[in-house]
């Protein structure tokens, strides 16, 4: 596996549309968070996942109101309790990262670059959209579009979506080192088209939506 690319304190960024990005290591922050607080996301839960929970509990305390928790809907989709901002997570072993908006709706995904998803591409992407990412010269298109599907996915927050043939990418285009895609979301009564916004930082692929569909 890569090594970890995150330096801590908690890496952050903030996008053009003002969305705040932080990532970070889960079991390099556990050894922040006190016994008693880490406990509490323990029961039911692997070691990893208490640590993820807790790693985005402290990044809500710390980063946008320390007396808001996170729930979440029926579809698992994450919001805060008491606070008046749109948040997601995304995490793939140790690394967390997590996306806020004080107006937008946001959603963001994170994985390793080398990681393979060759044996199920056909149920996510087609040559059609490899093509359309050709412009990028990516080592790994497939993960890119597997990303961006996953923001596509957790934005429109809804079951029963197909990969294939519900989310499709239209267009694509760099801009700073950013892979920008127009993507179409179908779903039943809902069609939206959105922008996503995807980085590598080698081994760490980010991809991330900041703004309203149009």
């Amino acid at each position: 596996m890569s090594s970890n690319p995150i330096i801590l304190p908690p890496y952050i960024n903030v996008t053009r549309k003002k969305a705040e990005i932080i990532t970070l290591d889960v079991t390099e922050l556990a050894g922040r968070i006190s016994k008693k607080n880490l406990n509490a996301f323990k029961p039911g839960k692997s070691d990893l996942r208490a640590k993820q929970l807790a790693a985005s509990d402290w990044i809500v305390k710390n980063r946008i109101n320390n007396t808001s928790y996170i729930e979440r809907d029926a579809q698992g989709k994450p919001y805060l309790s008491s606070a008046d901002h749109h948040i997601s997570i995304s995490h793939t072993q140790n690394i967390l990262s997590l996306i806020h908006h004080n107006q937008v709706e946001v959603s963001i995904d994170i994985e390793f670059y080398d990681r393979n998803v060759l044996k199920i591409m056909n149920r996510f992407t087609d040559n059609e959209e490899l093509s359309v990412l050709e412009i990028a010269n990516l080592s790994n298109p497939l993960i890119v579009i597997w990303s961006i599907k996953e923001c596509l996915f957790k934005i429109l927050g809804r079951q029963g979506v197909h990969f294939l043939t519900d989310l499709r990418i239209l267009s694509c285009t760099i801009s700073d080192l950013t892979i920008k895609t127009i993507c179409t979301v179908k779903h039943h009564d809902i069609e939206l088209r959105y922008m996503v916004n995807s980085m590598i930082f080698d081994p760490i692929l980010v991809s991330y939506i900041d703004e309203s569909p149009f």
